[in-house]
């Protein structure tokens, strides 16, 4: 294949995959929790009044849970006068054509091959998990554009270093790479797993200890800058870098197998649903002789380096960022947030790097296999992206049918969303989905929190007197609360404590509204 044909190629793919991800999202991308704070912090730049949310009692707070990057961009469409919302979709639209662009490079430098490209890409664009991650306003898809562009920056300040013919260029490649390395933090915080794949791969590569350390230094320099300043900021404004706590928490059993089987769901075709019919203790055992081999690839990768033989270090370079990205979330999950989850937007990354090595994996092994088992080999990739094109198109028409999250009818013609919008100005607003009343009513509103942090699995501090005192406003009128998903939270002690007796205004399908202003 020629490199003119490669290029053409990639740019059908992510052009298909661009149109892909608009027909499903006809009525804008799907909102979250996640996806309010972004776009108010958007908004909150566009205005003048900073990266901050307005809480509850009308305070502007600094953001620090939730870092800049993806509210940056999307204030740049502010500037032109385009909302934070409508922008979000023109934006991740475009990043889903660039990233399926990126895999297939990295596949191809991977496998020295355009067909690994190719392939890649094709498997990219019609993952239906990766068009879901796409699909809704949140920061995994820029996310996964820094941290592709970090290796492919990195890999090319290795083509051009000494002993070849000398060039300049690999300095502006390494800050360039450490540059996005940077920008990948501050687009998500485990984009500091970027910084030990990078430098190790740097002190990996031929030449004396003193140009590997100089390499290596460059790009952490041009990295921790970006880091060290938003560290700062942080740390002045609010005495903490990212609003979380250290302390001990362990991963839940269910957690491990959920993403354990959003793994496998990935790969195997939607229209025979293996993960649903098998064990999940298979799964979990299959996961784990896919990691023991991915770990005994870096270490065969590993010596062949320490050889001096640098072929496959594309491979070698993404299976170890897949490794040290997980390596990340599990020390976050147990140390730092213990409300994350194994779910499709956290493993995306992880989908990324594994269609680059499994596209690697074909490749090679067609490379290296005799005349009557290639075919073989080109038919199993062929079927596996045309299984992947299926589950696509299913993703794509179901996510086209109705908005996501807040975006969707279910919470736009809401009763109880409607009733919100009428309260008098003045009255003070507790809720368990404070996020859906700031984007769909533009109300302020104060959070009714559980017993329990799920961010560090310990008790509230106060919790029963700050149920007391919003018991008590909510019952002489000076406040409401507006509870959805009811039937979540009936039967439960500490919420049928907190509205024993209070009077219900508002009583509909998706949730209540609890006070007595008309008193």
């Amino acid at each position: 294949m020629t490199k003119r044909v490669f290029v053409l190629l990639l740019a059908i793919t992510a052009l298909t995959g661009l149109a892909l991800a608009a027909f499903s999202t006809p009525k804008g991308l799907g909102l979250v929790n996640d996806s309010v704070a972004y776009i108010n912090g958007a908004r909150g730049l566009v205005e003048g009044s900073g990266y901050g949310r307005l809480a509850g009692d009308g305070t502007i707070k600094p953001i620090t849970h939730f870092p800049p990057g993806f509210s940056v961009v999307l204030a740049l469409f502010g500037l032109v006068g385009m909302d934070a919302i409508p922008a979000a979709r023109i934006v991740n639209l475009g990043l889903f054509a660039l990233n399926i662009v990126l895999v297939g490079l990295l596949a191809q430098r991977a496998a020295r091959s355009p067909w690994a490209g190719v392939l890649a890409a094709a498997l990219f664009a019609f993952s239906d998990a990766l068009l879901g991650v796409h699909a809704y306003a949140l920061s995994e898809p820029l996310f996964l554009t820094f941290t592709m562009g970090a290796m492919l920056a990195l890999l090319r300040a290795v083509e051009l270093f000494p002993p070849k013919v000398y060039n300049s260029g690999w300095v502006m490649a390494l800050i360039v790479s450490g540059d996005l390395a940077g920008l990948a933090y501050l687009t998500r915080y485990v984009g500091l797993a970027l910084l030990p794949v990078g430098t190790l791969a740097l002190l990996l590569v031929a030449g004396s200890w003193k140009q590997k350390l100089q390499r290596a230094a460059i790009f952490l320099g041009s990295a921790l800058a970006w880091i060290v300043v938003w560290t700062v900021r942080n740390a002045a404004l609010v005495g903490s870098a990212t609003n979380r706590t250290f302390g001990y928490h362990a991963i839940p059993a269910q957690n491990v197998l959920d993403g354990v089987r959003n793994l496998w769901a990935f790969a195997l075709p939607r229209r025979i649903p293996l993960v649903d019919w098998l064990p999940g203790g298979l799964w979990v055992a299959l996961t784990g002789l896919g990691l023991a081999l991915l770990a005994a690839g870096l270490v065969w990768g590993l010596l062949r380096a320490l050889r001096g033989q640098r072929e496959s270090l594309a491979a070698w370079l993404v299976g170890l960022h897949l490794a040290a990205y997980l390596v990340m979330i599990v020390l976050s999950m147990t140390f730092v947030d213990a409300s994350t989850t194994f779910e499709d937007r956290i493993l995306a990354p992880v989908f990324a790097d594994a269609i680059i090595l499994l596209a690697w994996g074909f490749t090679r092994a067609a490379q290296r296999a005799g005349s009557s088992t290639r075919p073989a080999l080109i038919a199993l990739a062929v079927l596996l992206a045309l299984s992947f094109a299926d589950d696509a198109r299913k993703t794509a028409l179901e996510l086209r049918v109705d908005g996501q999250g807040f975006a969707s009818s279910y919470w736009s013609n809401s009763e109880v969303m409607d009733g919100v919008r009428r309260l008098p100005e003045g009255v003070t607003i507790y809720s368990n989905r404070i996020s859906a009343l700031t984007l769909l009513a533009d109300r302020q509103a104060i959070a009714m929190l559980s017993p329990i942090d799920p961010v560090t699995r310990e008790p509230r501090p106060n919790f029963e007197r700050t149920q007391a005192i919003i018991r008590e406003a909510v019952l002489e009128g000076r406040a409401v609360l507006v509870v959805f998903t009811v039937e979540e939270l009936d039967g439960i002690d500490w919420f049928e404590a907190l509205v024993d007796g209070v009077p219900v205004m508002i009583d509909a399908p998706e949730g209540r509204i609890y006070g007595r202003l008309d008193e």
